[in-house]
């Protein structure tokens, strides 16, 4: 642990906080262990996991396969929670949508509520420790436009929304693209969504940032007053969805969350999970049965792996 403590960081030091998450647990001299933060020791069983495989991957100059292969298991379990949100009897959620007669996607998710539209892409993509805490704007700057897709050159992330919702209601110049599983001519509103897993994207005045790059890609394709209006692009994390899904199995429409968030300039500048808090978390938000239950049956399964039998749950 002192070696990783006293390295030669390229990070600022307020920031540093690489040798906890890298070893998140301390022995002591009775061979008992300590938690130093239960946050970074979950993190190791997620990103954690990511960071170990892509060192090793990237030693053997196969980096790439790893972003792929997480791309797909990314999206998806978050096809998997909007699944368990809308049944396929719903006929409301659509996971990967295709234009007709192609194997080109319209989006990662679409969500059918019959004049409106929600139009969900998936990035999986996460900054690097310096970006996040080096303390260098333009770094920082260079990597969201990189791997989020802020120029419209770019093919990733927002400009890609962008040019799936010209190609599908065909702004500008160009021809619609047919997608017969949807009324597109009878489409008013489109709420366009990101959906990240890089939890860095939730804090403040984010989605502000990638919502402007996205109205300068879109608006050059768009005529004042004409139908469908374009939303301002919503920027939701993994954790904010999987707080999300349960709310909206009981009491919530995805659509009246967006509608609001999307009313006022000033809710753009607040992360997505503060939104909801304010707005319809006030008693709380309601548990994720279905992200417990995958959770005590992961537990399960490390502690047969672990201890050769199952001990139940571990409880954090």
């Amino acid at each position: 642990l002192p070696n990783y403590v006293y390295y030669n960081s390229t990070t600022s030091p307020q920031y540093d906080f690489m040798a906890f998450r890298q070893f998140p647990f301390i022995e002591l001299r009775d061979k008992r262990l300590i938690c130093v933060n239960p946050a970074f020791a979950i993190d190791k069983t997620n990103s954690g996991i990511f960071h170990i495989i892509g060192d090793a991957l990237r030693r053997m100059g196969e980096s790439q396969k790893l972003y792929n292969a997480w791309g797909l298991i990314f999206e998806k379990y978050v096809n998997e929670i909007f699944e368990n949100v809308y049944p396929s009897a719903s006929n409301r959620f659509f996971a990967s949508p295709m234009f007709d007669n192609s194997s080109d996607e319209i989006a990662d998710g679409l969500i059918d509520y019959g004049v409106d539209i929600i139009m969900l892409e998936y990035k999986a993509s996460q900054l690097s420790i310096e970006a996040k805490y080096k303390g260098d704007a333009g770094l920082l700057s260079r990597e969201i436009q990189e791997k989020f897709g802020l120029s419209r050159n770019n093919a990733k992330g927002i400009a890609q929304i962008a040019r799936n919702i010209r190609n599908l209601f065909g702004l500008g110049n160009s021809q619609a693209r047919p997608y017969s599983q949807l009324p597109v001519n009878s489409i008013s509103n489109v709420f366009p969504v990101l959906i990240v897993l890089d939890e860095s994207l939730g804090t403040p005045l984010m989605n502000w940032k990638l919502n402007s790059a996205f109205e300068s890609i879109i608006g050059r394709w768009l005529v004042p007053n004409s139908l469908p209006q374009i939303k301002p692009l919503t920027v939701i994390t993994l954790e904010d969805l999987e707080v999300l899904a349960p709310n909206l199995q009981s009491r919530l429409s995805l659509l009246d969350c967006l509608t609001l968030k999307c009313d006022a300039q000033e809710n753009l500048r607040v992360p997505f999970q503060d939104f909801m808090r304010v707005n319809f978390y006030q008693g709380g938000a309601d548990r994720n049965t279905f992200l417990e239950n995958r959770y005590t049956a992961f537990s399960q399964r490390i502690n047969t792996l672990f201890f050769g039998q199952d001990h139940g749950p571990i409880n954090g």
